[in-house]
């Protein structure tokens, strides 16, 4: 049977029921209707509405006319939302909206709220959590900008809900107020990183990292991340949401309640993309789980990742696959509420590059310790060349040291042995500089095969071994958006 037109008998939204039901329930209110009463409603307020439309004059400068529903669960004013008087979780926002106004959703404890095509503005505090208003706790809530193809402005804290950790933003935005977004939010953008850290970069740069990849350091953790240039986003079944990009998928966060028994899975698939990376937030959120397992396929573990950062946490245990080959400074220095943490290594686990400085903490239970970074054996033939060069705008000095094994020592007493042991016995075999190389130079030097050398970058002291394959080996170090880039080439010729 056909739908039929029906007015809620409790709050007055309009609503289509099926008159061969005695009852239901009013989907925007939730309350139990009676079929019949619900039907003669509409047509009883439709009859006073059109005689009164019909002979009556109204003279006033501004006159309202609410229609049904926005009457009572939105204020609308020039096209302007300016209150939600509803109590529903999701909330749909109607079509024609323009614009949000200051702090309409700051006192509204929603799980979701779906913003119009016809929007344009969002206004200061729109979204920002009122303090003074108490909410229920451990929610994930969604702000869907799906259909927001034009919208423009957004104010100051207008986005700023810690409790959305996702948001998908046009490329309609002329206008970012600082301080848009809370602290941690994974930003998603349908340009590149570099196109919005132009637009936007003088009043937002402060608070955000601006890419998929480079992450910055010690202060990561009260930051937000934008990915850019990605095919697409979803949501896996057991709660991450993930970006598609050419070469993988990334792994941006997870939407689901964490405690100090969840065991966050990382899966090795997500949109049918092989999982290669993951968010620097997904780090940061698993500091509140009891173990972070990763899964096969991440080659890398970032600067931080999960370093405590002067604090504890709840995580105990972290699993790394085989497939990870550089850890970057302080990328496991975590310790957990027990004030201790356990790492394990899958067998056979091998580090090509690890950062300067330590990378777990001095107490940490390490199952299946991996190699570390160490120089090839020595090789026999003709002399190879390493090119080093450190393009304009990378502001730091790179240098190519001789390391001699048999010169190296331990010094149990030095910061640099408490925090790495190994590096610091490479570092105290470098007995010749070779190069040293600054900003906007290429230079060039031959080393004998046999020879081990060590190119050292970076404010930190970055190590990479020369490799001893090939006869000719550069190095091109190059701006990040956070840090140096350091890519290797190895030539036959």
């Amino acid at each position: 049977m056909p739908m039929v037109a029906a007015k809620c008998t409790q709050c007055g939204a309009n609503i289509e029921v099926d008159a061969s039901h005695e009852a239901g329930i009013c989907p925007h209110c939730g309350t139990a209707y009676i079929t019949e009463k619900a039907i003669h409603n509409y047509n009883y307020q439709t009859n006073i509405n059109a005689n009164i439309t019909q002979t009556t004059n109204i003279a006033a400068q501004t006159v309202h006319l609410h229609n049904d529903e926005l009457n009572r669960f939105f204020v609308i004013e020039d096209g302007t939302l300016v209150r939600y008087n509803g109590k529903l979780k999701k909330i749909k926002v109607p079509e024609g909206v323009i614009a949000l106004g200051d702090h309409v959703f700051s006192e509204i404890d929603y799980d979701e709220v779906i913003l119009p095509s016809t929007l344009l503005a969002i206004g200061e505090g729109a979204f920002a959590p009122n303090v003074n208003k108490k909410r229920r706790e451990k929610v994930v809530r969604r702000i869907d900008l799906t259909a927001c193809k034009s919208l423009s402005d957004i104010a100051e804290g207008g986005l700023a809900d810690e409790t959305v950790p996702v948001l998908v933003l046009p490329r309609s935005l002329q206008s970012v107020a600082e301080g848009a977004f809370a602290a941690g939010q994974v930003l998603c953008w349908e340009g590149s990183a570099a196109e919005f850290e132009e637009k936007f970069g003088e009043s937002y740069q402060k608070e955000t990292v601006f890419a998929r990849s480079e992450y910055t350091g010690c202060a990561a953790e009260y930051k937000n991340l934008l990915l850019g240039g990605f095919r697409g986003l979803g949501r896996t079944e057991d709660g991450f949401v993930c970006a598609a990009y050419a070469d993988g998928a990334c792994i941006c966060c997870y939407d689901g309640s964490i405690s100090d028994r969840t065991e966050l899975r990382v899966p090795p698939k997500a949109m049918g993309e092989s999982v290669v990376q993951i968010g620097l937030y997904l780090y940061r959120q698993a500091m509140f789980a009891h173990s972070l397992i990763l899964p096969e396929g991440i080659a890398e573990i970032p600067d931080y990742a999960l370093a405590n950062l002067g604090r504890f946490y709840e995580l105990e245990y972290v699993f790394v696959p085989k497939t990870v080959t550089k850890m970057g400074k302080a990328a496991l220095a975590f310790k957990g509420m027990s004030r201790s943490g356990t790492i394990e290594f899958a067998s056979g686990c091998t580090l090509q590059e690890i950062g300067e400085e330590y990378y777990f903490l001095a107490g940490t239970k390490i199952v299946h310790p991996p190699k570390l970074p160490s120089v090839l054996p020595s090789g026999e033939g003709n002399d190879r060349v390493v090119t080093v060069r450190v393009e304009a705008g990378a502001k730091v000095t790179a240098k190519v040291y001789k390391y001699d094994e048999q010169k190296a020592y331990t010094d149990d007493s030095s910061a640099q042995a408490i925090l790495n042991l190994a590096q610091a016995r490479i570092r105290s075999g470098f007995t010749k500089v070779f190069l040293t190389v600054k900003e906007g130079e290429e230079k060039s030097v031959a080393i004998g095969n046999a020879t081990k050398a060590y190119l050292v970058y970076g404010f930190n002291g970055c190590m990479k071994a020369v490799p001893r394959t090939g006869k000719h080996v550069i190095f091109t170090l190059k701006k990040g958006l956070f840090g140096t880039k350091v890519k290797t080439e190895i030539c036959e010729s």
